[in-house]
């Protein structure tokens, strides 16, 4: 069995660090082999407050079942942590710097705590592998995938889009929000303006990320 710890180091405080586990050939347990390992990332980044932090499990385990057959069973799971940008004005860039992209000001559109990202995957399958001779083989695999995204980990709020009739609900982060009214005799607008949102059906689930500004939410008509 060998135990393998890593580490490395990079500009803009990036740090790469893990440990990787290799088990060998286990006799006692028929001939087991495992090979497992954890690691992690931390990085500012270039561009001021677009940091990100990643973490990675995985772990691979064969299991000979006699002579002939093989059976092997693997899982990993990721998780990411990003800060993204919207971009840069001129003048932001000409008052800030080249690398500006995100403040630290919560009162600001491009606040770090708006625009950021936790996504989460995960990967497991089993897979069977028998060699019965005379070029007769069975390899048999089951397999399971999961991606959960999660745009901006701040308080949201939810506000039911009106075009008419109920069409579904989307989140917009309210202290990151800017609502602007306009009145004339016939129709009342109110946008809401926000790094991001999450688009959800009408039975609450998630359905996609919206990496864009809140589209308007309320729009009617004197008469409604």
């Amino acid at each position: 069995m060998s135990i393998n710890p890593y580490v490395s180091f990079g500009s803009f405080n990036t740090q790469l660090y893990g440990v990787e586990l290799d088990s060998g050939t286990i006799e006692s347990t028929g001939g087991t082999r495992i090979l497992a390992d954890g690691e992690g990332l931390t990085s500012d980044g270039y561009l001021t407050n677009m940091g990100q932090q990643r973490e990675n499990g995985f772990i691979k385990i064969v299991q000979p079942i006699g002579a002939d057959t093989e059976l092997t069973l693997v899982g990993m799971y990721n998780t990411l942590h990003q800060n993204i940008s919207l971009g840069a004005t001129a003048a932001e860039i000409a008052k800030f710097g080249p690398n500006f992209a995100l403040s630290t000001n919560p009162n600001s559109q491009n606040f770090a705590g708006y625009n950021n990202d936790q996504i989460h995957t995960d990967f497991e399958y089993a897979d069977i592998n028998s060699n019965f001779g005379d070029g007769w083989n069975l390899n048999a695999k089951i397999y399971t995938y999961g991606y959960f995204h999660v745009a901006g980990m701040v308080r949201i709020r939810t506000a039911r889009r009106r075009t008419g009739r109920a069409s579904g609900r989307t989140t917009c982060r309210a202290s990151c929000c800017r609502t602007t009214t306009a009145r004339s005799a016939r129709s009342r607008a109110s946008r809401r303006i926000c790094p991001s949102a999450t688009s959800r059906s009408a039975s609450g689930m998630i359905t996609s990320p919206i990496r864009a500004r809140c589209s308007r939410l309320t729009r009617r008509s004197a008469a409604t």
